[in-house]
C-alpha cells in the first residue's frame, strides 16, 4: 500500500482515542451538573464544564488537522496515480502493445467517448444551460433592515458562548 494509508490510520486512531477519553469526561460532568443544580459546588462544576468545552475545542482543532492531512495525502496519492496512469498509457501507445497483464489486472487502450467542448457559453440557448438560483442573504438582511421582504424574515439572535484565554499559559 502507499505510505499515506499507514500515516492516516495512525493519526485517526490517535484522534479517536483522544476524543473518546474527553467525551467520557464530559458525559460524567453533565451527570454531575444535574446533581449539583443550586448547590455551592455549582461553580466548581461549571469550571469543570468550561475545561470540557476547551477540551472539545481542542478535539475539533485536532480533527480539522487530521482532515487537512488526509486531504493532502489524498491529493498526493491522486497525483501519483494520474502520473503512473499517464506513463502506462503513453507506453502502451508508443509501443503498440495491445495490453499489459499483471497478476489479476489487465490494462489496455480503448476508444474513449466523445466529450462536449463549449467554445462560447453565451451563444448557447437557455434550454441548454443550468441556472442555479441562490438567495443573497447579505442583500436580504440589508433590505429587511429597511422593511419587509416577501419570503424572508430575521430570526431572533440568541446568546453565544465566548471562551477566551484569561492569562497566557507559562511554559
Amino acid at each position: 500500500m502507499s505510505r499515506f494509508s499507514d500515516t492516516i490510520r495512525e493519526r485517526l486512531r490517535d484522534v479517536a482515542s483522544t476524543v473518546l477519553l474527553r467525551h467520557q469526561t464530559s458525559d460524567a460532568l453533565f451527570a454531575t451538573l444535574d446533581d449539583l443544580q443550586g448547590t455551592p459546588d455549582m461553580d466548581a462544576a461549571m469550571s469543570r464544564m468550561l475545561s470540557a468545552v476547551v477540551a472539545a475545542d481542542d478535539d475539533v482543532a485536532l480533527c480539522k488537522s487530521a482532515e487537512q492531512a488526509a486531504v493532502t495525502a489524498r491529493r498526493d496519492a491522486e497525483t501519483m496515480r494520474d502520473t503512473l496512469r499517464a506513463a502506462l498509457e503513453e507506453a502502451l501507445s508508443e509501443t503498440g502493445c495491445p495490453a499489459v497483464v499483471s497478476g489479476h489486472h489487465i490494462a489496455e487502450l480503448r476508444e474513449g467517448r466523445p466529450s462536449v467542448v463549449v467554445t462560447d457559453p453565451d451563444a448557447l440557448p437557455d434550454e441548454m444551460c443550468r441556472i442555479k438560483r441562490e438567495p443573497d442573504k447579505r442583500a436580504i438582511a440589508a433590505a429587511l433592515a429597511k422593511g419587509a421582504v416577501s419570503g424572508a424574515s430575521l430570526n431572533n439572535s440568541r446568546a453565544v458562548l465566548s471562551v477566551r484565554v484569561k492569562e497566557p499559559v507559562k511554559a
